[in-house]
């Protein structure tokens, strides 16, 4: 892979990571497990027996680990009334035994307790209860008549008369039984008897979830964490906290993940530690060969049908996997029940492994030994299909066209660019000339390279596209459909990546000429919308799109609304209806063509994550910040059917953040978020998350970090987004100079208000005139104001919403000098996601207390500033009661006056 492009205004730092943080750190960043961590306390506490259950590397032994460096580990169970410990027991804390089977001893009777226990005769011959009782007196002479805590680590592990003396020492109520196990193992006896009669409590930890592994890493590395981080940590590990560490840790030694300024960034493939290697190397020893064959197989393929696997390799050794939790078994598609017919996945932490550790070779003869058995392949499809498709081409396995071509559909669709890229060049290698193949190939490449910010990779593609089509020969319309999508990438290039907004409308006219001279002048219907389309989207860009306002709307509105060819339009009408305050028309039009962006998600899986973008900013005009936090979560759901840019989501949690009022963490947000668009930013959301960023840390008191970051962003190039919200990033840069205090803020909020009117965009010309409004009251000079008092009446008439009320009612209430109205028009504006800075600063205030004084002069409650900044009341109200005491007021009334000086 190619080193990644910065985009313009940032420039990489070196990394300084290892100077203040080392492998060892990483790995002894404990992963919240807060849940479970109760329910252990709570059982152990009470006197209760606990089994820790889970797949490989979960955690168990470490929420054990930890609870036993908790004050919980001294506690005293009181024995029950009438229980054997009742009478027998001496008081004081427990004594706890640690017990730890092992492989090497699994197959020797007591050879674990033998070890604790050394000095214990049993008789050969003697019975379960003679062993039992012998094991008792042991414990109970090292316990000194204490109660006694088994600590049994690996379970699973444990022989067979072991395991029945304990459980039976534990049913009993002899002792308390504290085990670590494989979910596996506790389905099967003497275990499965234990939690199913209720003598012990179950504790199932599974794996971390992706905002617990977001949590983790943001500790583990000291700093926020890049989108790009965050997905291939996911993807490598899954949540396995032992996957977690290790792959962290190791990316982290060998400059996979490293530090770009403050932000973690990514570059490369997951890493697979030796140190990982060795600990699945130990724990597989015992495996015989054909079972070792069968695991490796199921590893090698990532996903096999049973029974194409019993063609190769015993029954027996797969059962055996299967019982061991070496492999899960995960019935799917339309198998009956009590089928075999089901699917074998490995392990993750083993598959993992297994696959970095098997060489080329020994995988390619692995794969083309199921592919002679399987029959089922050509029912795979989405991440199995591509993984499928991805692993055997790397190893040199032919695949058909088919296959081919449907995994690197499902790998562009997914966002999968770099196995799109691995797919499509060593699909390319085996291709022969004058295929139609090769060209579908080039194209999907070259559309990766393109979403990569690769253009001169995707250049290079699409010229070698174009020399093909020549020599090919293609139906009429397959040729004119491939003109058309090498177009569309040129023009994303021109555009978007180069700024010529020129050479893209000359780059839409050269297509047309080709598909006239194609078609000879008479263009098919949906050639010709897709060439219309076309043009709409580069005048948009070109913030022209005035020019084609009606014409857009009349597609739209036309016969070819319901064709996929049109859904790029939906997005610019969105936008243009939410700036000009017709927000309750673009809230009609996202409704309806939702549907149809959900019905066409296969072919153009990223139109409904546009219109939910969209979407988000009409709902924020409207002031319905909690319609907005729904959309935002929607977008968050794990799986959905559709795709979704995980750093454009990242800024939309970081805008309710702001809208809410926790600046804080809003710039932490957008900060990880603009640390991966300075390696690769296609569609232009920079400029945007630049100024956004700016506005938190000015919030949050840092002046120079928000200075910073308004400079960058004048270096921003505008692409596509960046030029389609260009009215939007001018509002937040207004807020930016209010919050710097500039003198000459009412004059740019009275330009900004000229610039919009001429547009017609109601709704920003609204929110311009009300901050020049704020300015001139916080000048002093608000008697002025009056002109622009009647304008924000006359705007808030022609732009919907409770907003738009909010604001005109403020201009008022700062117009009259009334505190009483201005605290009840600040509230408001608060509960529509507006915050406004102090207009002057008559008090010296610290940082956090800017930000609970200018929360609560907006009217909020001490809990919901203390949620909203995630702080306790009382931490809240001991800044408050400075506050006041350095303003000189007693309430939050006078709070208000006294911030913006009118005291």
């Amino acid at each position: 892979m190619p080193s990644p492009v910065l985009a313009t205004g940032w420039t990489r730092t070196p990394s300084t990571s290892r100077l203040d943080l080392t492998a060892a750190a990483i790995r002894r960043t404990p992963l919240a497990r807060d849940d479970e961590g109760a329910q252990l306390e709570a059982a152990v506490v009470a006197g209760r027996s606990v089994f820790l259950c889970g797949e490989p590397g979960v955690g168990k032994t470490r929420l054990l680990d930890g609870f036993t460096q908790s004050d919980a580990f001294y506690a005293v169970a009181p024995p029950a009334p009438g229980s054997r410990r009742a009478a027998t027991e001496t008081p004081g804390s427990p004594v706890w035994v640690s017990v730890g089977a092992n492989r090497a001893d699994s197959e020797v009777p007591l050879g674990a307790l033998l070890a604790v226990l050394p000095d214990i005769d049993v008789p050969v011959a003697a019975g379960v209860g003679v062993v039992r009782r012998v094991v008792l007196d042991a414990l109970r002479a090292m316990s000194a008549g204490r109660r006694v805590v088994v600590r049994l680590d690996d379970a699973h592990l444990l022989d067979d008369l072991s395991a029945r003396v304990l459980a039976g020492l534990a049913r009993q109520d002899e002792i308390q039984l504290v085990a670590t196990m494989r979910g596996h193992r506790a389905s099967q006896s003497p275990w499965l008897e234990m939690w199913r009669d209720g003598a012990v409590d179950r504790i199932d930890l599974r794996g971390a979830t992706k905002p617990q592994v977001e949590g983790w890493l943001r500790k583990a590395l000291a700093g926020p964490v890049s989108e790009r981080v965050l997905h291939h940590v996911w993807e490598a590990t899954r949540g396995n906290p032992l996957l977690l560490v290790e792959t962290t840790v190791e990316a982290f030694v060998d400059g996979t993940v490293r530090r770009d300024g403050d932000v973690w960034v990514w570059s490369g493939e997951a890493p697979v530690s030796d140190r990982l290697s060795h600990l699945v190397e130990h724990d597989l020893a015992g495996l015989s060969p054909v079972e070792r064959q069968a695991l490796r197989l199921v590893a090698t393929s990532g996903t096999v049908d049973r029974d194409s696997l019993e063609r190769l390799v015993p029954a027996a050794a797969v059962d055996h996997l299967v019982a061991e939790g070496l492999v899960s078994s995960q019935r799917q598609g339309g198998a009956s029940v009590g089928s075999r017919a089901a699917y074998l996945g490995c392990a993750i932490v083993y598959g993992q492994v297994l696959r970095a550790t098997t060489s080329t070779s020994r995988r390619r003869l692995d794969l083309e030994l199921l592919r002679g058995v399987q029959d089922d392949l050509q029912q795979q499809s989405g991440p199995v299909l591509v993984d499928s498709v991805d692993t055997a081409l790397a190893c040199g396995v032919r695949e058909t066209p088919d296959r081919v071509l449907g995994a690197l559909q499902g790998a562009l669709m997914s966002g999968r660019c770099e196995s799109a890229v691995r797919i499509a060049t060593n699909a390319l290698r085996v291709s022969e000339p004058r295929d139609p193949q090769r060209l579908r190939l080039l194209h999907g490449r070259a559309l990766a390279w393109y979403y990569l910010d690769q253009s001169a990779r995707a250049k290079r593609d699409l010229d070698e596209l174009l020399d093909d089509v020549v020599r090919t020969d293609l139906p009429l319309d397959d040729r004119a459909a491939i003109l058309a999508d090498v177009s569309d990438i040129v023009i994303g290039i021109e555009q978007h990546q180069h700024g010529d907004d020129a050479a893209a409308l000359a780059e839409v006219e050269r297509l047309r000429g080709q598909l006239e001279a194609l078609y000879d002048g008479e263009l098919p219907a949906r050639v010709a919308l897709r060439l219309q389309v076309a043009r709409i989207t580069v005048l948009a860009s070109a913030l022209r799109f005035d020019e084609c306002r009606d014409e857009c709307a009349a597609i739209l509105e036309g016969p070819a609304a319901y064709s996929p060819d049109v859904l790029p339009l939906v997005p610019l009408l969105l936008l243009d209806l939410t700036q000009r305050g017709r927000l309750f028309a673009a809230q009609s039009l996202a409704q309806r063509f939702y549907g149809v962006a959900q019905a066409h998600s296969d072919t153009r899986p990223w139109s409904v994550a546009e219109i939910f973008s969209v979407g988000y900013f009409t709902v924020v005009g409207l002031g319905e910040v909690a319609l907005a936090e729904s959309i935002v979560a929607a977008l968050d759901e794990p799986d959905v059917p559709f795709n979704v840019d995980p750093t454009a989501t990242r800024l939309l949690r970081g805008g309710i953040a702001a809208l809410r009022g926790r600046w804080s963490h809003a710039r932490d947000e957008i900060h990880a978020a603009n640390g991966q668009l300075a390696i690769s930013d296609v569609i232009g959301l920079s400029a945007m998350s630049l100024v956004s960023e700016a506005v938190m840390a000015l919030a949050s008191g840092d002046t120079s970090g928000g200075r910073e970051l308004l400079e960058r962003a004048k270096h921003v190039p505008s692409r596509l987004y960046g030029s389609y919200t260009e009215a939007e990033i001018r509002l937040v840069r207004l807020d930016a100079s209010a919050w710097l205090r500039e003198p000459t803020f009412a004059e740019q909020a009275l330009e900004l208000a000229d610039w919009a009117a001429v547009r017609d965009l109601a709704r920003v010309e609204l929110d311009a005139v009300h901050r020049a409004v704020f300015a001139l009251y916080g000048d002093g000079r608000v008697a002025r104001a009056g002109e622009l008092v009647e304008r924000a009446r006359a705007l808030a008439s022609r732009v919907d919403g409770r907003r738009a009320q909010a604001l005109a009612a403020h201009a008022e209430a700062m117009a009259s000098g009334d505190p009483q109205l201005m605290l009840v028009a600040s509230h408001e504006l608060g509960q529509c996601g507006v915050w406004l800075p102090p207009t002057q600063r008559s008090v010296t205030l610290t940082r956090r207390e800017q930000q609970i004084a200018g929360l609560a002069a907006g009217g909020l409650s001490s809990r919901e500033i203390a949620e909203r900044l995630v702080l306790s009341v009382r931490t809240v109200d001991s800044h408050l009661s400075r506050v006041f005491a350095k303003a000189g007021v007693k309430n939050r009334r006078e709070l208000g006056a006294a911030l913006r000086g009118s005291l």
